[in-house]
């Protein structure tokens, strides 16, 4: 007695089928590309080795991976504004991520967190930022079925300061 479960789909020579026989009730997968579409069927062996007909296929969507942080994070750091990046981390071009920049570690406390859409990008700016103020920045990942990573941080920096205005003079004469 025994059985076949078996998964089709995904990228590379390898992933074309992913079989197991006499898996019993279960069987875990391993080599599955990340945010990857993969069609599961199984079959039934008896024990006189008839093995039955395919059953419908079910199909879904590994997890993506969490985002990679990368070195330099921080790309351009200026007065008001901070581009940041992140790794891909073998996520597929369609996996979407989202960004935010926060002025607490925590990402909570009433503090301010700036958010971007979901977006196809591994890199992203903060704009409308306050001069000489240190962010934090983190991403997370979600599949092609809306499940979510949990965030990675990608570290802090501060904005440039900004330059002071000038001042009217104050001096009669020098001298």
């Amino acid at each position: 007695a025994g059985g076949r479960i078996f998964a089709v789909g995904g990228a590379g020579p390898d992933s074309a089928l992913n079989e197991e026989y006499d898996p019993g009730v279960a069987t875990r997968f391993s080599s599955l590309a990340p945010n990857t579409s993969y069609l599961f069927k199984a079959q039934a062996r008896n024990q006189a080795g008839v093995v039955s007909p395919e059953s419908a296929s079910i199909s879904t969507y590994t997890w993506a991976a969490l985002p990679a942080a990368t070195s330099p994070a921080f790309t351009v750091v200026a007065i008001d504004s901070i581009t940041f990046q992140w790794g891909a981390n073998s996520n597929p071009g369609n996996t979407k991520y989202l960004a935010r920049a926060s002025t607490a570690a925590s990402f909570g406390g009433g503090a301010a967190v700036l958010t971007t859409d979901w977006g196809a990008m591994t890199s992203t700016a903060s704009l409308m930022l306050s001069a000489n103020t240190t962010y934090f920045f983190s991403v997370k990942a979600r599949n092609e079925v809306l499940i979510e990573t949990a965030y990675v941080s990608l570290g802090s920096t501060s904005t440039l300061a900004a330059v002071p205005a000038s001042a009217a003079s104050t001096f009669s004469a020098v001298g």
